[in-house]
């Protein structure tokens, strides 16, 4: 897209604020507490965190990108810790234990173990949280016109194509 994560922020945190909406739509934590706890996996720099956090959310983030978490720390003063998903222990960051909402926007494709993942996602979820992601989409416009391309311009480290049946799937396990 030519621009970083601190560049495109507003843009980013707008797109935030309309996911956080939608969250709230079916979260029954937001709908009857107005708040809840927040946790974004893969968070980068911050963005959506900072759109949740003025929404009323107890936020936490984690990064495996320490410079992208000394800049969530510092400049946004959220609490966001540097480790990988595999590695997360959320009694680490205190006295929690689950979250009523779990995000991972455009990282869930990163993930090599996808259903020992889930699993632990899975587990830090309180009963009737929420697990909201984004990810790029097998059967969208590129991946229907020109799969073979798809396929050759997707990153080393995007380990799964996701398309809305097998997401449908892999959740419902």
């Amino acid at each position: 897209y030519g621009r970083t994560y601190l560049e495109d922020f507003e843009h980013i945190k707008e797109q935030g604020r309309r996911r956080v909406r939608t969250i709230n739509d079916i979260s029954p934590v937001s709908r009857n507490e107005k708040t809840g706890t927040l946790l974004d996996v893969g968070c980068a720099y911050g963005p959506f965190l900072s759109a949740a956090h003025e929404e009323g959310y107890a936020v936490f983030g984690i990064d495996v990108s320490e410079s992208a978490v000394r800049f969530v720390r510092s400049e946004l003063g959220l609490s966001c810790f540097s480790t990988s998903l595999e590695d997360f222990d959320p009694i680490a960051i205190g006295d929690r234990e689950t979250f009523d909402v779990v995000t991972l926007w455009y990282m869930a494709e990163h993930i090599e173990q996808l259903g020992p993942m889930l699993e632990k996602i899975y587990g830090f979820l309180n009963p009737g949280g929420v697990l909201a992601l984004a990810t790029p989409n097998g059967r969208g416009i590129s991946g229907c016109t020109r799969w073979h391309d798809f396929l050759r311009s997707s990153p080393d480290d995007h380990y799964t194509i996701w398309t809305p049946g097998w997401t449908k799937g892999v959740l419902k396990k």
